[in-house]
């Protein structure tokens, strides 16, 4: 249709009004914002699920689960902030797309208004994203303890305190640290249009290989390597004593255990690696090699991932720890029965619930 041809047109327009800047990638199309976007909402609705869980039924709740619900905090307030700076589209108010004679974007200056909610954005994301990951190394380091050293709970009990001050300080130090030193707000070079950490200066396109290693990727290398080898560790050490028990508890019963802990403990770090390894390989490429000109194609492909990367994994650990486990997930559907149940039960004796709410209102 002439509708359609015409977005046709106007796409092959940006396209080429884009191979005019070395930085092209710099302009999103609507569809990338959609993408990740998309992405920060299923990231909401996982992070959502673990916290009505843990809210509402009180048979869920334990030290790992309140682990857990910190997480998801976090998890949600990554969603939450992206989401804000993927509809916004800071983009818009710091360049037009515009080149000067070296093809490199024309920035300007925006209204106050503008760059303090950019700098609140990018406090805000950065703040759950930096807690996101710690949350996720502190929850495989309190069951380290609580079941390899099982036999001395102390210990479990200080990690989960020491949890809790690291992983609620140090984010919020490293948050400030950003703040303090002018260095959070607009930084196209790897976002689908929100604000973050300016670890590449928009005029000077000059990285900054120090502040962006020790306030981000620090932690996320640190992440990949503890959660695996912590999760290995105690795998190893449940198989030697399931084996030991599986005279007692019968074959089957074993191969169940033994299952549950393949699948838990594969996909908690395996979920993590894939989501943020994308943003990790793009600052080697962009920041520490200090590649100048990454194919448009390439570029978006990154932009796409680390977008979805930063802000999915609300959703995996909605998927992992509601869906994907037995207790929660028969919770949740004895619950959705009973409550069916009574519904149905109130439709079939409309006088009733109404001789009961008016009594109810009487008492009151």
């Amino acid at each position: 249709s002439g509708c359609g041809l015409r977005v046709i047109l106007d796409d092959v327009d940006v396209m080429e009004s884009d191979t005019s800047c070395s930085n092209e990638y710099l302009t999103k199309g609507p569809w990338v914002r959609t993408v990740v976007g998309l992405t920060c909402v299923l990231a909401m609705i996982g992070a959502a699920f673990i916290i009505f869980t843990y809210v509402c039924f009180p048979d869920l709740r334990s030290k790992p689960r309140a682990i857990l619900l910190q997480l998801s905090v976090m998890d949600f307030g990554i969603g939450c902030a992206n989401f804000v700076g993927d509809v916004v589209n800071f983009d818009r108010f710091y360049h037009n797309g515009s080149c000067d004679s070296e093809g490199h974007l024309v920035f300007h200056e925006t209204n106050a208004l503008a760059n303090g909610f950019c700098v609140a954005q990018a406090f805000f994301a950065h703040f759950c994203t930096i807690g996101s990951v710690l949350w996720t190394m502190g929850l495989s380091v309190y069951i380290y303890f609580l079941i390899v050293h099982h036999k001395k709970p102390w210990k479990a009990k200080y990690a989960l305190w020491l949890a809790y001050v690291l992983c609620w300080g140090i984010p919020l130090l490293d948050t400030l640290w950003l703040l303090r030193s002018k260095r959070l707000g607009y930084s196209p070079y790897d976002t689908s249009g929100w604000c973050g950490p300016i670890v590449i200066n928009p005029k000077t396109r000059l990285p900054n290989a120090f502040l962006n290693f020790f306030a981000y990727d620090m932690w996320i290398v640190m992440t990949m390597l503890v959660v695996p080898l912590l999760y290995f560790a105690v795998e190893l050490y449940l198989r030697v004593e399931l084996k030991e028990a599986r005279d007692v508890y019968g074959e089957s019963r074993f191969w169940d255990s033994v299952y549950i802990l393949d699948y838990k403990f594969l996909l908690i770090p395996l979920a993590f690696t894939i989501l943020r390894i994308w943003t990790l390989l793009y600052n080697i490429l962009k920041i520490y090699i200090n590649l100048e000109h990454i194919p448009n194609s390439v570029s978006v492909a990154f932009i796409i991932l680390t977008g979805i990367g930063d802000s999915g994994q609300g959703f995996a650990n909605g998927i992992l720890f509601v869906f994907l486990t037995r207790k929660v997930r028969t919770t949740l559907v004895d619950k959705m029965a009973d409550c069916k149940g009574r519904c149905k039960k109130r439709l079939a004796n409309p006088r009733d619930s109404l001789l009961k709410v008016t009594s109810e209102c009487s008492d009151a």
